[in-house]
C-alpha cells in the first residue's frame, strides 16, 4: 500500500469475494481518501462476485503466480492474517455449534464467531426453553458474510456452495479496515 497525494493505491492479491478490499475502501473512505485498488484471484465466481461490487478495482483473473508482486503491491508485500476466537458457553440463548459431522465446540450467538470456513460449517441452535423445541440449521451465506463484516448489500456470485467458499476464503472486513487506518496512520 503506498499513498500518493489523496490517492491510496494498494493491491488485495488473493482478493476473493472482497472482504479485504471492502475494509480497505472503508478505511480510505473515512480518511476522505480515493483507493486506486488492483484485485487479483484465479477463480472466476470469485472474480465475478468482486468486480461486481467493487466496479472500480482493476480485475486480473489470473494466478498470483504470473505476477511480480513486487510490480504489483505497492510497498512490496501483503499483510499476513489476522484471526482471533473467544470460546464460551452458553444454555438458554441460540447457539453456533462448530460442525463437521459429528459436532464440535458451542458458544453463543452473541459473541465472535469463529473462523468462517469455505465449507458449511456453523449451525444456529435454536429452541423454545418453555416448549423444549430445539432446532438445528447451518448458517446461511447472507448469515456468514454478516459475521465477516460485509455490508447486507454485498452481491456474491455462484451456487450457496460457491458462496460460502468465498466467504470463508474473505479476509474479515473489520480486520482489513483496522489495519488499513493503521497503515495510514503511521
Amino acid at each position: 500500500m503506498s499513498r500518493r497525494g489523496n490517492v491510496i493505491m494498494a493491491a488485495d492479491l488473493f482478493c476473493g469475494a472482497g472482504g479485504e478490499s471492502t475494509g480497505m475502501i472503508m478505511a480510505a473512505d473515512k480518511l476522505g481518501m480515493r483507493l486506486d485498488l488492483l484485485a487479483v484471484n484465479h477463480w472466476e465466481i470469485a472474480v465475478e462476485t468482486h468486480s461486481r461490487n467493487h466496479p472500480d478495482a482493476h480485475q486480473l483473473c489470473e494466478s498470483i503466480q504470473s505476477i511480480d508482486p513486487l510490480a504489483a503491491i505497492p510497498g512490496g508485500r501483503p499483510l499476513s492474517t489476522v484471526l482471533a476466537t473467544n470460546p464460551r458457553h452458553a444454555l438458554v440463548e441460540p447457539l453456533i455449534v462448530k460442525y463437521y459431522g459429528s459436532g464440535g465446540g458451542v458458544h453463543p450467538v452473541s459473541n465472535a464467531l469463529h473462523t468462517v470456513a469455505t465449507k458449511d460449517r456453523f449451525g444456529l441452535l435454536t429452541g423454545d426453553v418453555y416448549e423444549l423445541d430445539i432446532r438445528f440449521r447451518m448458517l446461511m451465506p447472507h448469515e456468514l458474510a454478516a459475521a465477516q463484516g460485509f455490508p447486507s448489500d454485498y452481491w456474491f456470485a455462484g451456487n450457496k456452495t460457491e458462496q460460502v467458499k468465498q466467504i470463508g476464503n474473505a479476509v474479515p472486513v473489520n480486520t482489513a479496515k483496522a489495519l488499513c487506518e493503521a497503515v495510514l496512520a503511521a
